[in-house]
């Protein structure tokens, strides 16, 4: 299967149109919609915040995600004062709740498309959907964060099969007019980590691409995705980073793999509707039968 070996070989692949232009307008308003209720909207860090730039810094230099930094958050206040004053103060917000909000979504993130490339990629039916979040990105002048860089996702998993993940991405922006618009702002070091040496794979873990040796600056690829589009992705074996939009960015993210992983410990916060997980077949209960079904 092709499109599994690009994902193997590659570290990405790509469905094209896998949410209808349909499905994009009602969830674009839905999901702006949220954008201004300020109870929807999980705690972002405020990069305006005074020293959090040298935190930033630091915590780029010790390759450490920017994480956990309460006394820098955005108040209820701060959403209070509307999208337009805190996009200029966060990079990105993250909204609560998506599964039940957007209960559109859930037959496309769910579908048995997604499913296949899944099931092909870990060559069994033991993988189970880890996490999910839309996150919207906002276009400001604030310093660069973490996944803005070129990183590896840490597992904290000691057996390579516990570490085995996919992220799945689809950007649901829509430009003006409602146009479906070139989301092509992911980038990703095509050669596998076990072919770069430990040493190297240190240096370079949250680097900028100035910094990248010249070799594996070649091998750094941009998919061409489009609005309604979905990306996988291998985010522990290749490097991988998202610039910073030129626009608003709205991006459904999507985390696959063993139940023994790390992240599973997220999932539980992750609710679903009864109603809707009772729609699906068989294999795709298997695959959210760690959520928390409401």
């Amino acid at each position: 299967m092709m499109i599994n070996n690009k994902l193997f070989k590659l570290g990405y692949t790509k469905l094209k149109l896998l949410v209808s232009y349909e499905q994009l307008k009602l969830l674009n308003s839905k999901i702006i919609d949220e954008l201004n209720n300020p109870s929807s909207l999980m705690k972002a860090i405020n990069l305006k915040e005074k020293n959090i730039n040298k935190l930033v810094e630091f915590s780029t230099i010790k390759k450490k995600p920017l994480i956990n930094l309460k006394n820098f958050y955005l108040t209820k206040k701060d959403y209070e004062k509307g999208f337009k004053y805190f996009s200029k103060r966060t990079n990105s917000v993250q909204i609560k709740d998506p599964l039940l909000k957007f209960e559109e979504l859930n037959n496309v993130i769910f579908s048995d498309k997604i499913y296949s490339i899944l099931n092909n990629y870990f060559g069994d039916d033991n993988f189970y959907f880890l996490y999910g979040a839309i996150r919207l990105h906002f276009d400001n002048d604030l310093p660069d964060v973490d996944y803005n860089f070129y990183h590896l996702d840490k597992t904290y998993n000691t057996s390579a099969r516990s570490k085995q993940i996919i992220k799945y991405s689809i950007p649901l922006t829509l430009g003006k007019r409602k146009k479906i618009i070139d989301c092509s702002e992911f980038s990703i070091v095509t050669k596998k980590t076990e072919h770069i040496s430990d040493d190297l794979i240190d240096k370079i873990d949250y680097s900028k691409k100035k910094n990248i040796p010249y070799h594996l600056k070649k091998k750094i690829h941009q998919p061409k995705i489009k609005s309604g589009d979905c990306l996988f992705f291998d985010p522990v074996n290749f490097f991988h980073n998202a610039s910073k939009p030129k626009n608003l960015r709205i991006v459904f993210y999507g985390v696959a793999g063993r139940k023994s992983n790390y992240i599973a410990k997220k999932t539980k916060l992750i609710k679903i509707s009864s109603k809707i997980t009772n729609q699906f077949n068989k294999k795709i209960k298997k695959f959210i039968s760690l959520l928390v079904k409401v």
